[in-house]
C-alpha cells in the first residue's frame, strides 16, 4: 500500500524501524540494518525496550531519542566493520563491538543488550553458498598468540648440536667407504632415519608456507621465526649423527636432499583454520615418528638414542603450542574450525611427499611399526581429537554439524582400515611360522 511505501522510505531515510507495541504491548523495538560491502543486508542489529507498569519508558512522540535508535543504528556499521563487510582496516575485536552497540545506553532506562540477526538467505538468485564466517579468526586470537609463545618462552630448550656429537667416533668416507655393515639395523628403521631428516630439511618450505598466514605486525609471526630457529637445529645434529654412526649411505642422503628440496614441496593450507589444524597434527605425528624411531636403533647408540629424543622433545613443546592454538580457535569460531578440521584430517600426509620413493620408505616404516596408519590413529587423531573435545564442540552451523559427521565417518574408516591390516598381518604371520 501506499502507507507501507512511504514507512519504508522513512525507514530507509533515517537509517532504522521502529516496532511500537506491534507485537507486544508496552514494548518498543528499534533495529538497524547490517550492510556487506556490496550495500546489501547481511542482518541486522535488534534492541528492545521494555515498559514499566505505565507502558513503555519513551512516549510515541519521543520514540526516536536517545535510547535504543542511535544505539541500533550506530552499531550497525561497527558490526558491518566486524565482519568484514565494511573495509577491512577498520574491524574491530567482538569485544570492541560489543561495547560500541550499547556504549549509549542509560542507567535508568536501559535497553536490552542488542541482538544480532543474520540473513542467511541465498543473495543474487541461484543456489545457496556456505554462509561466510563472520569471525576474523586471526585477528581474534591474537591474545591466545601471545599467551601461548610466552608460555612457550617461560620453558626454553637450549641445547646445543655440537654438544650431542662424539666427533672422535668419525672415520672418513674417502678411507673408509660407506657400508651397511657399519651399522647394522632394520631397513625400516634405516628408512625412517633417511625421511626424518629429509623432512627437516624442508625446512625453509615450511616456514614459507607458515607465514603466509602471518601477518607482519602479528605474534603469530614471531612465534613462527622462534620456531624456525628452534627447528633448524633438527637437521643439523641429525645430520652431523648420520655421518658420524654411518647409519645411512651419505651419497644418498645427499642426493635425496637434492631432490626434495629442488621441488619446494611442502602442504599449503588455505586458510589460517586449515593451518593450525594440519601443524597440530603434523607436530604430533612428527614427535611419534621420532620418538618411535629412536626406540627400534642399536642399544648401544646412545648418540642417536640422545639425538632424537631432543628432537623428539622439541617436536612436543612445538605440538602443545599449536594443539592449544587450536583449541582457543575453536571457541572463536566453532563452525570454521570443525570444518577444517574434518578438511585436513581426510587428506592428512606427513609432509615429506617430495623425498625419492617417498611411498616405499612409508611402507618400510609402517612395516616396522614405527609410523603408519595404525599410529596416526590411536597416537595422533584420536587423542588430538579427544583434547579438542569435538564431539561436544555447540554452536555449529549445518554445513558444519555436517562436517562433524563425515569426521566420524572418517575416523571409522581408518578404524576398519587399521582392523583389516592387523588380520592380514596375523594371516601373513602364521603362514610363515615355522611348522613345529
Amino acid at each position: 500500500t501506499d502507507e507501507l511505501r512511504a514507512a519504508l522510505a522513512e525507514v530507509r531515510e533515517r537509517g532504522y524501524a521502529i516496532d511500537y507495541e506491534e507485537n507486544e504491548v508496552g514494548a518498543c523495538c528499534i533495529g538497524a540494518p547490517i550492510l556487506g560491502a556490496d550495500g546489501v543486508a547481511l542482518g541486522a542489529v535488534v534492541a528492545l525496550e521494555p515498559g514499566g507498569e505505565g507502558g513503555p519508558v519513551v512516549d510515541r512522540d519521543a520514540r526516536e531519542g536517545a535510547h535504543g535508535a542511535p544505539s541500533a543504528r550506530d552499531g550497525a556499521p561497527t558490526v558491518a566493520r566486524w565482519i568484514g563487510g565494511m573495509t577491512a582496516s577498520t574491524r574491530l575485536t567482538r569485544a570492541q563491538a560489543s561495547g560500541a552497540l550499547v556504549r549509549r545506553r542509560t542507567s535508568a532506562r536501559a535497553l536490552a543488550a542488542p541482538a544480532i540477526m543474520w540473513n542467511d538467505a541465498p543473495r543474487g538468485g541461484g543456489m545457496s553458498r556456505a554462509p561466510r564466517s563472520r569471525v576474523d579468526l586471526l585477528e581474534e586470537i591474537t591474545p591466545d598468540v601471545t599467551r601461548l609463545y610466552e608460555r612457550h618462552l617461560e620453558s626454553p630448550r637450549d641445547w646445543y648440536p655440537h654438544e650431542q656429537i662424539d666427533w672422535g667416533e668419525a672415520r672418513d668416507f674417502g678411507e673408509h667407504p660407506w657400508s651397511a655393515s657399519d651399522y647394522p639395523v632394520g631397513e625400516g628403521v634405516r628408512s625412517s632415519i633417511y625421511v626424518n631428516l629429509l623432512t627437516e630439511d624442508n625446512l625453509p618450505y615450511y616456514t614459507d608456507s607458515i607465514l603466509r598466514h602471518a601477518p607482519s605486525d602479528h605474534p603469530f609471526r614471531d612465534w613462527t621465526y622462534q620456531w624456525t630457529m628452534e627447528e633448524a637445529r633438527h637437521s643439523m645434529v641429525m645430520r652431523d649423527w648420520v655421518h658420524v654412526s654411518r647409519c645411512l649411505d651419505p651419497t644418498v642422503l645427499e642426493d635425496g636432499r637434492r631432490v626434495q628440496m629442488a621441488k619446494g614441496e611442502a602442504p599449503r593450507p588455505a586458510t589460517f583454520a586449515d593451518l593450525i589444524v594440519y601443524v597440530a597434527l603434523q607436530e604430533r605425528a612428527t614427535q611419534i615418528a621420532h620418538r618411535n624411531t629412536g626406540a627400534k636403533l642399536p642399544k648401544d647408540d646412545k648418540m642417536g638414542r640422545t639425538v632424537l629424543g631432543l628432537i623428539a622433545g622439541d617436536e612436543t613443546k612445538h605440538y602443545l603450542f599449536y594443539r592449544d592454538l587450536t583449541r582457543a580457535a575453536f571457541a572463536i569460531d566453532p563452525s570454521t574450525l570443525m570444518i577444517a578440521l574434518t578438511r585436513q584430517v581426510s587428506t592428512f600426509a606427513m609432509p615429506g611427499t617430495g623425498i625419492p620413493s617417498f611411498t616405499r620408505h612409508a611402507v618400510r616404516i609402517a612395516k616396522e611399526g614405527i609410523y603408519g596408519l595404525g599410529q596416526f590413529l590411536s597416537d595422533v587423531l584420536t587423542p588430538v581429537l579427544g583434547l579438542w573435545d569435538v564431539e561436544h564442540v555447540e554452536g555449529l552451523s549445518r554445513e558444519a554439524e555436517a562436517a562433524r559427521e563425515e569426521l566420524v565417518s572418517v575416523r571409522a574408516r581408518l578404524s576398519a582400515a587399521v582392523e583389516r591390516m592387523a588380520e592380514r598381518a596375523g594371516q601373513l604371520a602364521s603362514r610363515t611360522a615355522p611348522a613345529h
